[in-house]
C-alpha cells in the first residue's frame, strides 16, 4: 500500500513535466499517419498497433525511461519528419472535411489515458517519486491530472454549442458523481485503503469536486452569458487567490484539526473555487475553438501559440509570487493547466492541419474513439482495478518488469472494455 511519503514529493521541474506529456502529441501524429498510409489491416490488427504505440510506450515513458524524456521527443520529432516524407502531395486532391473536430477527440482521450497509466503507475517503484502528489507547492506529473480533467470537460461544455440543461436536470446530473464519490470514500475506509487526506481532504474527493464544478457552473450560467465565461474565470480565480493570500492558503496547508466537516475537507472545499474559475476559462478557450479554429485557417495556428505563450509567461510569473499548488488549486496552477491544455491543442490541431495537407484526411486512432465515447467510465473502472491491484500485489515491492506487465495488463483490461462498449455503441452516462 502507498504511504503518506511515497504519495507525496518535492516535485520535478516544469519542463521535465512537460517533456513526460508532450510525447502523446507526436505519438498520435505517427499514429495518424501510419493508419491512413496502411488502411486495409483488420480492426484487431489497428487495435494493437495503436496499443502498443498510443499506451505502452507511454507507459515506458512514464516510468524505466523518464529520464530519457527529452531525448524521446527529439526522436519522435525526427521520426514525424521522416514518416512525412514517405507521402506526396497530389495536386486537385483537396482534403476531405472531418465529421467532427478529431484533434478535440485526441486531446481529451489523451489526458484521461495518460491519468489512467499514471493512478496505477504511482503505486509502483519504477514510478518515479519525483513525478508523485507534491506535498504543497510544486510541479508533478501526478498533480496535473485533475486540472486537465476539468480543462477536457471545459472546453466541450454543451453550453458553447448552444445547448443547456434545465437546473433540475443539472443537479439530477451530479447525483451520479456524489454517489460516486460517496462510494469511493466508504470502500477506501472499510477495506483500509491508504488516501492521505491531504489530497482533497478526509471525505472529499476527485468526484465530489467534479459534481461541484458541475452544479455550480450551471447554476452560474443560468444567469450570465456563456459569452463571459473568460471574464467569469478570471474574476474566480482572482478572487480565489486574494482569499489565499489573505489567509485561507496557510490554514489548508497547515496541520491544524481536522474535527469538523470543513476543517476536514478544507483542501477539497477551498480548492473548488479555483477548479471553477479554471472550468471557465476552459470553456472560453471552447468558444474560441468552435468559432475560429473550427474552419481549419492556418492563421489560427499562430494565435494557439501566443496564448499558450502567455501562460507559460503568467505560470511563471505567479510561480515566483505565489507558488504553484495543486492542494490550493490557485491562480499560478489554473493557469499551468491551461498552459498545458492548450498547447497540448495547438500540437494535436497542427498535426491534424499537416495530415489533411498531406494525407487528404485526418481521422483519430480507434483507442482514441472508445476511450472519449465513455471517458468518465473509462476514469471510473481505472479507479476500482488499480484499487484491485493494491489489494491483490504489494506494489512497492513488485520488481520492473513485473511491474510494467501488470500496468501493462491493466491498460488491456480498461482500453478492451472502452472499446467494446464503443463497438456495441452501448454509452453509459454518468
Amino acid at each position: 500500500m502507498k504511504t503518506e511519503d511515497l504519495m507525496h514529493s518535492n516535485g520535478t521541474t516544469a519542463y521535465e513535466t512537460y517533456s513526460v506529456i508532450v510525447p502523446y502529441g507526436f505519438l498520435t501524429f505517427i499514429t495518424s499517419l501510419l493508419n491512413v498510409k496502411y488502411p486495409n489491416r483488420s480492426i484487431l490488427h489497428r487495435l494493437i498497433f495503436e496499443f502498443n504505440l498510443l499506451i505502452i510506450t507511454e507507459i515506458l515513458i512514464m516510468t524505466v525511461l523518464a529520464d530519457y524524456a527529452t531525448e524521446i521527443v527529439m526522436l519522435l520529432i525526427i521520426l514525424c519528419i521522416l514518416l512525412l516524407g514517405m507521402f506526396r502531395w497530389k495536386d486537385g486532391n483537396p482534403p476531405k472535411p472531418a465529421r467532427h473536430l478529431n484533434y478535440i477527440t485526441a486531446v481529451r482521450s489523451a489526458i484521461n489515458i495518460l491519468s489512467v497509466i499514471a493512478i496505477l503507475a504511482v503505486d509502483f517503484t519504477i514510478f518515479p517519486r519525483r513525478f508523485a502528489k507534491t506535498k504543497e507547492y510544486g510541479y508533478s506529473l501526478m498533480d496535473v491530472g485533475v486540472g486537465l480533467f476539468v480543462f477536457s470537460n471545459g472546453i466541450v461544455a454543451p453550453e458553447i454549442r448552444g445547448k443547456s440543461n434545465s437546473l433540475s436536470k443539472t443537479v439530477r446530473g451530479t447525483i451520479p458523481l456524489i454517489v460516486l464519490g460517496s462510494a469511493r470514500f466508504l470502500a477506501t475506509t472499510r477495506l483500509d485503503y491508504n488516501v492521505p487526506v491531504s489530497e482533497y481532504g478526509v471525505h472529499w474527493n476527485f468526484f465530489i469536486t467534479l459534481a461541484v464544478v458541475k452544479l455550480c457552473s450551471a447554476i452560474i450560467l443560468s444567469v450570465v452569458s456563456v459569452r463571459r465565461s473568460l471574464f467569469l474565470g478570471a474574476s474566480l480565480l482572482f478572487v480565489h487567490e486574494i482569499i489565499l493570500q489573505l489567509g485561507v492558503g496557510q490554514f489548508v496547508l497547515s496541520t491544524a484539526s481536522r474535527s469538523t466537516f470543513f476543517n476536514a475537507n478544507r483542501e477539497g472545499i477551498s480548492s473548488s473555487l479555483g477548479y471553477l474559475g479554471l472550468y471557465f476559462l476552459s470553456v472560453s478557450f471552447g468558444q474560441f475553438l468552435h468559432l475560429y479554429v473550427y474552419n481549419k485557417s492556418r492563421k489560427h495556428i499562430f494565435k494557439l501559440c501566443l496564448i499558450s505563450a502567455f501562460l507559460l509567461w503568467a505560470t511563471v510569473l505567479l510561480n515566483k509570487n505565489f507558488g504553484i499548488s495543486r492542494r490550493l488549486a490557485n491562480s499560478g496552477y489554473c493557469l499551468w493547466i491551461l498552459f498545458i491544455g492548450i498547447s497540448m491543442v495547438t500540437i494535436f490541431y497542427l498535426g491534424e492541419i499537416i495530415l489533411n495537407f498531406v494525407c487528404g484526411r485526418a481521422n483519430s486512432p480507434l483507442v482514441f474513439e472508445a476511450v472519449n465515447y465513455n471517458g468518465l467510465s473509462f476514469f471510473l473502472l481505472a479507479n476500482l482495478l488499480t484499487g484491485a491491484v493494491n489489494i491483490l500485489f504489494d506494489t512497492l515491492s513488485t520488481d520492473g518488469l513485473r511491474s510494467l506487465c501488470i500496468i501493462i495488463v491493466y491498460m488491456i483490461i480498461n482500453c478492451g472494455v472502452s472499446y467494446g462498449l464503443f463497438a456495441k455503441s452501448i454509452k453509459i452516462k454518468l
